[in-house]
């Protein structure tokens, strides 16, 4: 029944604009199990075999303690074997949350910010990948010019390489650039926010966790204005809590 010569060629690689999909293989009238595989576009009639362009997910990738980069409250972070500027996130098996972190950054940027020109200042996810530990989300990995990862803002700080007005000064960046990109942060601790070396003398800030929205009707679908004010509210509180915790004031250099 099957003309395999208008079949097209399988692809041998999962580009980042597919998205993983669970689907029932359908072949001489017997349901197979389910699987997942990566599709560009969407299966438009349950009831056909449609011939669209895929990849089956058969590799798992290896993900050994070596690799293995941090942890945080929700995710657990390993270097990408195969591409040295990913990394992947795999939630914590102990986590029972709604909405995990993975799929909802992952929405969010493929959204709001998948199609903004340019840089902006988060580790962007990339692609589902099947892992020994289970599904996973690939994102860039943020490294400096010399090919090594980046420091956190709380590392920086705990060994006193930047002191703590530079910090700030730092933190205000980001908020100017959240602010021009409408990206909403959700927790801007400092373990969140990684300094990248883009050269031996420049930098810039990174949030590599915690953006997305958490409410159902953020002030950006009221308006930009109100989007903007938000954003900076949420950095103000954070810059101010910091501020609490020097003895000095940080804004001022001594």
């Amino acid at each position: 029944m099957h003309n395999s010569r208008n079949q097209p060629k399988a692809i041998t690689s999962s580009p980042a604009n597919y998205v993983e999909t669970t689907v029932t293989l359908v072949t001489a009238q017997k349901r197979q199990p389910k699987f997942s595989i990566f599709t560009q576009g969407s299966i438009l009639n349950k009831k056909c075999i449609i011939y669209c362009q895929m990849t089956m997910v058969l590799q798992v990738i290896e993900l050994t303690e070596h690799l293995f980069i941090g942890k945080g409250k929700e995710r657990m972070c390993y270097q990408h074997p195969h591409h040295h500027n990913q990394c992947i996130k795999i939630t914590q098996k102990t986590r029972n949350r709604k909405y995990e972190e993975n799929i909802k950054e992952f929405k969010y940027f493929n959204k709001y910010l998948k199609n903004i020109e340019g840089h902006i200042p988060i580790a962007k996810p990339m692609q589902w990948v099947n892992t020994s530990l289970g599904r996973g989300l690939s994102y860039q990995l943020i490294l400096d010019y010399n090919g090594k990862i980046s420091k956190s803002l709380d590392f920086i700080r705990k060994n006193n390489m930047l002191k703590a007005y530079q910090i700030i000064e730092e933190i205000e960046k980001l908020k100017k650039e959240f602010s021009e990109n409408l990206i909403y942060p959700i927790d801007l601790n400092l373990g969140n926010m990684l300094l990248q070396k883009t050269s031996s003398n420049s930098h810039r800030l990174i949030l590599i966790d915690g953006y997305g929205i958490t409410n159902k009707f953020p002030a950006i679908y009221i308006s930009k204005g109100l989007g903007r004010k938000q954003i900076e509210r949420k950095f103000t509180r954070q810059i101010a809590l910091l501020n609490n915790e020097y003895e000095r004031p940080l804004l001022v250099e001594q």
